[in-house]
């Protein structure tokens, strides 16, 4: 069994608060926008949730580093400066994005149409993050 990589955890909860505590036109990092005490309170507490969650996956038998790999993807696809230190969006879209790799009850025919059009978003974000990192010629 996997065994959580707490490090890289942490490093995507930073880029999560990186992104919503954001405030200046142009942060270089995260200390140019705000204080360092909060910094690491907003790190810490979006920490303690995708913790929870990795040890919850891990019980379960699955990998826990998929709350690290779910973080990241949050920070790129849904953290905001509005949200500053508010930890609803974050626990609930965790949530939101767990439940896909780790359903807590027995799949059903109506949620079969959705987990098909998941695995085509899927497929086109891979394709799609593939051309972009393709060297250019």
């Amino acid at each position: 069994m996997a065994t959580l990589d707490t490090e890289a955890l942490r490093r995507a909860c930073r880029e999560v608060a990186k992104s919503t505590l954001w405030q200046t036109p142009e942060p270089y990092d995260i200390n140019d926008i705000i204080g360092s005490d909060q910094i690491d309170r907003t790190i810490q507490a979006y920490f303690a949730e995708a913790e929870q969650r990795a040890a919850d996956l891990a019980e379960a038998n699955q990998d826990p580093n998929i709350v690290t790999r779910a973080v990241l993807y949050l920070a790129v696809e849904h953290a905001i400066p509005p949200m500053k230190d508010d930890l609803r969006w974050f626990e609930d879209s965790l949530d939101v994005l767990l439940r896909l790799v780790n359903p807590i009850t027995f799949p059903a025919k109506d949620g079969v149409p959705f987990m098909a059009d998941v695995e085509d978003a899927a497929r086109r974000y891979r394709r799609e993050a593939d051309n972009d990192s393709a060297p250019s010629r």
